[in-house]
């Protein structure tokens, strides 16, 4: 599961490096411009990324609950199979491992705003579309009497 932390945390980089080339390759630094193929060249790994993110999120969301399916049925077969001895070696272990899966919330495990990549994508989006909006409609608001 620690791998798929891991896995999210390095989709961020191609997605970077793409915005960075696009920065320096805008008008603010020399006359270039931007044709076709440089948009599509740039662009593609950043849409890569964004899919390779979501498919990483649902993989791990849904292994996470395979996982915890398992140990919960194995957990009730020992309960209902076992002695009072056995029973007690064999079940805290289980139900640790249930404890520590149920509270992993980092990367794909968590909310959404705290993946790295999709993360980032909600503040960069609600930021653009309450920003600017935000600010029109406050301008709107404080204008009626």
């Amino acid at each position: 599961m620690s791998l798929s932390i891991d896995v999210s945390r390095k989709l961020l980089w191609p997605a970077v490096l793409s915005i960075v080339f696009i920065i320096a390759r805008s008008n603010w630094w020399d006359s270039w411009g931007h044709d076709n193929s440089w948009v599509g060249l740039l662009v593609s790994p950043i849409i890569i990324s964004f899919v390779a993110a979501i498919i990483v999120r649902l993989t791990a969301v849904g292994f996470r609950s395979e996982a915890l399916e398992f140990l919960s049925r194995r957990r009730y077969d020992l309960i209902s199979r076992s002695d009072a001895k056995q029973l007690s070696d064999s079940i805290e272990p289980l139900a640790e491992s249930i404890k520590e899966i149920t509270r992993m919330n980092r990367g794909p495990f968590g909310p959404l705003s705290r993946d790295y990549l999709l993360g980032a994508a909600a503040l960069v989006v609600t930021i653009l579309f309450t920003g600017p909006l935000g600010a029109i409609l406050t301008r709107v608001l404080t204008m009626m009497p």
